[in-house]
């Protein structure tokens, strides 16, 4: 009776432990590149930026990666101190975009003009390397 007890408790904290670290990946907001996870629309926008050359990477409400084909877009840039700069976004294989990245900006306006209607995203300058 002890033992299953323990067992149970043991069980219980197993649990909490899971979902509350469950939470904090959903609130995190990563995207299976590692990149900065948002919502605009039906869509779900990744940007990965830790190199000259950033990432963007559209995702349906599922999560499955949106063929860029028909796709375009560009990032403009915002700084304290200088004027706005914007930057196309390249063709990056069959799902992903690359474009000349920036370490310098206080935030960026990712837009994308797709089949069904144009998109914004709005991105704070807080990105966090990561390595594959």
């Amino acid at each position: 009776m002890v033992i299953l007890n323990i067992l149970r408790l043991f069980a219980h904290i197993l649990l909490i432990c899971f979902f509350s670290f469950s939470l904090k990946a959903q609130q995190a907001k990563i995207g299976p590149h590692g990149g900065v996870l948002k919502i605009s629309s039906n869509y779900k926008v990744e940007m990965v930026a830790c190199s000259e050359n950033f990432e963007i990477y559209i995702f349906d409400t599922f999560m499955n990666p949106v063929l860029n084909s028909n796709i375009s877009g560009s990032v403009i840039y915002r700084y304290k101190d200088k004027p706005d700069k914007a930057e196309k976004l390249y063709h990056w294989g069959i799902e992903g975009f690359s474009l000349k990245g920036d370490d310098n900006f206080t935030n960026c306006t990712l837009t994308v003009y797709t089949s069904e209607a144009p998109l914004s995203v709005n991105f704070e300058n807080n990105f966090n390397c990561v390595s594959y």
